[in-house]
């Protein structure tokens, strides 16, 4: 029986063998053992791979958590070659050792080379590797992590020249979830719901999320359920919050966001932030955008993204099973985000606003910008109404999103500066005696030669079917370009616009920028002379003298014209928001760029033309149409 039992016994130990022998390398040369393993590897086939794993080993992982681990690291790497060069095989009485250097090849990151010792060990003709985790890494222990992590980097601020801020980096108030801590998430999520305005199905989701995401790390213990504005709670509900075991309060950490210190004054001006749209990522592949990015959506924030945003850093890294960094296999740091400093005085922005604010009724609105005419810098620009873009920071409801777009609500994410069009009326007129004045066809004498009647003229054409051009009341006789300017007389206009013609006063009004892209700090809409497929006949040409027609213009683009008259030049100034680009580098707040006063348009008008305008634009505010600012202090000219 002991004879028949031991044959049994040693047959089945030989099959064992033999099995192991199918799986394995099935010779006894160490080195050829080694060198298929490591093509193995390096032609990522990693079951291959493992059936040549010694045994026996207690460190050693199963098939799936070896495979699962090769591949993570090299899909997390990228590796897309491995070269083995030095290698040597050295046999002693304490064993065989393979020693080689096996460089890894990635796309993204470089070569990672490092030097290896492989143990070999053999059962009768059977040769295997004794399989570690330093065999991945030389640094690697058991049940060490390998980990590619973004390092964002921090997005530049918004400042004014005066060093106000406009746009900071901030954190709001989190209520978050220590699962470890939970008993009952059933019976905290009902307590919960009602004081944080969350539902109980999304609660449940944090815990489920966050606790699964913890069992798999074994760290990672807290889940953010929201974030608030900072003043969103009471002292009191804070007190209850925090009654509850496992729910937390920070303002420090959790809840990164964009703050935005004058809300509604400069809302249209510095826009805000929002997630990012696969679309978006589509469109700028090579920015490192991903799914959980947010961007500029609006104003400064979106113009200047790429400035702001500055670029992710990278950091490779393995770690211990706690989560503990060990050896950093590969680093790129964060460029900081670029600050924007702004050329606007916030005293002039809230007195604009609020002016606009107090001085219109319900349902008007109004747009008050002020522009240094010499350089161009704009030191104020508000549209009124405006709304808060600090509401953006967190999750807009549909019926907060409804309200911000209803246009019974007058629009207050519409920005009028720059994307409002409308007609320039009397405005123009200053404008529209230029090329008249430089071809010769008026001079300031001369007088308006028709016939009016009740204060309405019709023009003796032979291509004229249209009603009568009209103005506001009698100007004067002799109606010249004078007393026409001066109290604003339609009439004059349309009958300076008819002599200069069609042709004439199109090329005068897209030398000055009518129909052209606008260049500006944020976008600004293209203005217009004639809508396309009109053609410009008498009446149209007429209406166009005194500003009205099909002409369509920004009031940011008419503050840019008007600068060539406020500055004595009769040159155009480019305006701009941006005044200098910096960035935090070290201890230093390095310039990067400054903005130059810039002309938009050479030489609008002659000087003489200059000389002739100007003093009849300031006896419009001491005898015409703006007389209700003939007291301000400077002395101003301007036209109603």
């Amino acid at each position: 029986m002991k004879l028949a039992f031991l044959k049994t016994y040693l047959l089945l130990f030989l099959l064992v063998i033999m099995a192991f022998s199918f799986c394995a390398c099935e010779t006894s040369n160490p080195a050829k053992t080694a060198e298929d393993f490591l093509d193995a590897i390096a032609k990522q086939d990693f079951a291959r791979a493992y059936s040549y794993s010694w045994p026996y080993s207690s460190n050693s992982l199963d098939e799936e958590a070896f495979v699962k681990k090769y591949e993570a690291i090299f899909d997390g790497l990228g590796i897309v070659e491995m070269e083995i060069t030095d290698s040597f095989v050295t046999t002693d009485s304490f064993g065989t050792l393979y020693t080689y250097t096996a460089s890894y090849i990635t796309e993204e990151y470089g070569t990672f080379t490092y030097d290896f010792s492989m143990e070999l060990r053999s059962v009768e003709s059977v040769t295997y590797v004794v399989w570690e985790q330093n065999l991945i890494f030389p640094f690697m222990d058991f049940e060490d992590e390998l980990h590619v992590e973004t390092v964002p980097a921090i997005r530049g601020e918004i400042f004014t020249e005066d060093g106000d801020i406009l746009a900071k980096n901030e954190f709001a108030t989190a209520i978050y979830m220590d699962v470890t801590q939970i008993k009952n998430i059933m019976s905290l999520s009902e307590s919960l719901a009602e004081i944080i305005n969350v539902s109980k199905d999304d609660i449940i989701e944090v815990f489920t999320n966050t606790l699964a995401l913890n069992e798999r790390l074994g760290r990672n213990n807290v889940g953010v359920i929201a974030s608030y504005p900072n003043d969103y709670f009471t002292d009191e509900e804070k007190e209850t919050l925090l009654s509850f075991d496992g729910i937390g309060i920070d303002t420090e950490l959790y809840a990164p966001i964009r703050y935005y210190p004058y809300g509604e004054y400069m809302a249209h001006i510095i826009g805000y932030m929002g997630a990012i749209t696969p679309e978006y990522m589509d469109t700028h592949p090579d920015r490192g955008y991903d799914l959980d990015s947010r961007v500029g959506k609006t104003g400064l924030e979106a113009s200047y993204e790429v400035e702001l945003r500055g670029k992710d850093g990278l950091i490779i890294y393995t770690s211990d099973k706690w989560g503990n960094q060990k050896e950093v296999l590969y680093e790129e740091y964060a460029i900081q985000g670029q600050d924007l400093i702004l050329s606007i005085v916030i005293s002039k922005q809230i007195e604009a606003y609020n002016l606009l604010k107090e001085n219109t009724y319900s349902g008007q609105n109004g747009v008050a910008i002020v522009m240094d005419a010499k350089t161009g810098a704009v030191q104020a620009m508000a549209s009124y109404p405006s709304y808060d873009n600090n509401l953006f920071s967190f999750p807009i409801d549909s019926e907060t999103w409804k309200e911000l777009n209803d246009p019974d609500n007058d629009q207050p994410l519409y920005d009028r500066a720059t994307q409002g069009l409308y007609p320039p009326g009397s405005l123009l007129k200053p404008f529209t005696i230029i090329p008249a004045l430089e071809s010769g066809k008026v001079t300031i004498n001369s007088a308006f030669d028709g016939t009016i009647v009740n204060n309405q003229w019709m023009p003796h054409r032979s291509d004229w079917n249209s009603p009568p051009i009209t103005r506001v009341s009698n100007t004067g006789s002799p109606l010249t370009l004078t007393n026409a300017l001066i109290k604003s007389d339609n009439i004059y206009f349309a009958w300076v616009a008819l002599k200069v013609g069609a042709e004439g006063m199109t090329e005068f009004l897209s030398s000055i920028g009518f129909a052209q892209p606008f260049d500006f700090d944020i976008p600004v809409r293209t203005s217009n002379i004639i809508n396309e497929g009109d053609e410009l006949y008498a009446r149209l040409l007429a209406d166009m003298g005194y500003g009205q027609g099909e002409l369509l213009i920004s009031p940011l683009q008419m503050a840019s014209l008007y600068s060539a008259y406020a500055n004595g030049t009769g040159d155009s100034m480019k305006p701009y928001l941006v005044s200098q680009i910096k960035q935090t580098q070290g201890t230093k707040h390095v310039l990067i760029q400054s903005t130059e006063p810039t002309v938009a348009i050479a030489n609008l008008m002659e000087a003489k033309t200059y000389n002739t305008v100007y003093p009849l634009l300031r006896r419009v505010v001491t005898e015409g149409t703006g007389r209700r600012v003939s007291s301000v202090v400077p002395p101003v000219a301007g036209k109603t």
